[in-house]
């Protein structure tokens, strides 16, 4: 890799601000810089995880004051992920255009108050469908600007034997684990807007918390553009076949937002077990981090990966027993079968991403830490989009709407097979060691390129 860094606080000698001294008494702020801008990622985090709060007010929002279909209600929601299609390019801007001497900083207070604001539109203007895609398209455009400025922070931290990562998507866990339940017991004693007031004011603290950010006064040099670089890098074999395995898993069709118009209009529960459900989610996804924490290093990527796959199928396909009534004949309450199912599902899903999200994280060049990650999770945001596209087609043509469930089962089904299509791509996943060999190799180039 071609690139060198230039420390200009110390060859101009402006390093007048002692970091650790400055933050002496602030006793809940770690002393050590790096570690203190890690404590500051996991608030971003932690801030963004609270944002789960408004997510079952958005969909009663879109099912009940705009009456939305099923596949409409699919098809609304590929608007907030094209920002996260253009995750290279916000990580390039991030990496190479500064603005106001910084890297990161003043893009995290700036993107989080456009947040707050798009929240809060929300909840000050009547609901037209227009104006909440509006709303909502600035909402995930500022989210996964922050999201992939925070990313970078954590590949420009890591260090040997550190998993950061997995904690930094841990401290979202955590803080969207303390809301889910509240997401749905709220519903039914405040409006929605009041929800979305609320949620508005959990951007802020990233505003708070980016305050305290310092970033080296740092250029990065590049001997070529670093586009081109990043090209180069993203064609090796190593990184191009984990990220091809990344949207194979995640472009095939989902029930969810079917099976949600099931349960709320058939069953007829409540948004209170709708924020159960949430909780269930939030407690597995963490389950599933913990786990990848606990693995990784003991078990062969390829291992995890095909056993989580093998194993998540038939959970994923469970629901088909909920919606033909199998269920019932066999003993299982709804509520038991609906809660125990998506809390396997949703462990084993963190499980069948983050071993790749590790592995990009460790291999990343310098300068170009926010552009890689977020290319990798690009291809995601990707697969995510197709996802919803062949959601909305099939759920349209197999005629489910808001009261006419008689497809639902079958739909729940082809799903299932569907996202079996992973493990076919497993078998092109580079071995623990071949991963080892880059990551040592992209180590020593570093080394080479800052020390020439």
């Amino acid at each position: 890799m071609t690139t060198t860094v230039v420390d200009l606080d110390k060859d101009l000698d402006l390093a007048s601000f002692k970091f650790d001294d400055d933050y002496k008494g602030a006793w809940f702020f770690p002393k050590s810089k790096r570690k203190l801008t890690l404590f500051l990622v996991y608030m971003i985090g932690f801030s963004e995880g609270l944002l789960h709060l408004a997510s079952l007010a958005l969909y009663y929002m879109f099912k009940d004051d705009l009456s939305l279909s099923p596949s409409q209600l699919s098809a609304v929601y590929i608007v907030p992920s094209i920002p996260y299609l253009t995750r290279p390019v916000l990580a390039y801007i991030t990496d190479s255009k500064p603005i106001f001497g910084t890297r990161r900083k003043h893009y995290l207070i700036l993107l989080s108050l456009l947040q707050s604001f798009s929240f809060l539109s929300l909840a000050i203007f009547p609901p037209t469908l227009w104006g909440a895609l509006l709303s909502l398209f600035f909402i995930q455009f500022s989210l996964a600007f922050c999201i992939t400025i925070a990313e970078a922070l954590v590949v420009e931290n890591i260090s040997k034997g550190d998993d950061n990562l997995s904690s930094f998507i841990g401290s979202r866990a955590l803080a969207s684990l303390l809301v889910s339940y509240y997401s749905g017991s709220l519903l039914e004693t405040y409006s929605k807007e009041r929800i979305f007031v609320i949620t508005s004011m959990f951007p802020l603290l990233i505003t708070f918390f980016s305050l305290f950010l310092h970033e080296d006064k740092a250029v990065i040099v590049y001997t070529s553009h670093p586009a081109k670089e990043l090209i180069i890098f993203l064609k090796n074999p190593v990184i191009m076949y984990p990220a091809l395995y990344v949207f194979v898993l995640v472009c095939g069709p989902d029930y969810f937002e079917s099976l949600f118009y099931y349960i709320t209009n058939e069953l007829g529960y409540t948004a209170t077990f709708m924020g159960t459900l949430r909780l269930v989610y939030g407690i597995a996804a963490l389950s599933g981090i913990l786990a990848h924490k606990y693995l990784y290093g003991s078990s062969g990527t390829r291992k995890i990966l095909l056993w989580s796959t093998l194993i998540a199928l038939p959970f994923y396909m469970s629901p088909a027993l909920l919606t033909s009534g199998m269920n019932k004949s066999l003993g299982i309450p709804d509520k038991v079968l609906i809660l125990c199912g998506g809390f396997l599902l949703e462990a084993i899903g963190e499980l069948q991403i983050l071993p790749i999200l590790t592995y990009t994280s460790k291999i990343a060049p310098k300068g170009l830490e926010a552009s890689v990650f977020a290319a990798l999770m690009t291809v995601k945001s990707l697969g995510l989009a197709v996802s919803k596209i062949f959601t909305a087609l099939l759920v349209y043509f197999m005629g489910i709407t808001a009261t006419d469930f008689s497809n639902l089962t079958n739909f729940i089904l082809i799903c299932g097979i569907l996202s079996y299509s992973a493990i076919f791509v497993l078998k092109y996943i580079p071995s623990d060691d071949e991963m080892e060999v880059f990551v040592t190799q992209q180590m020593m180039a570093q080394q080479i390129t800052n020390n020439p």
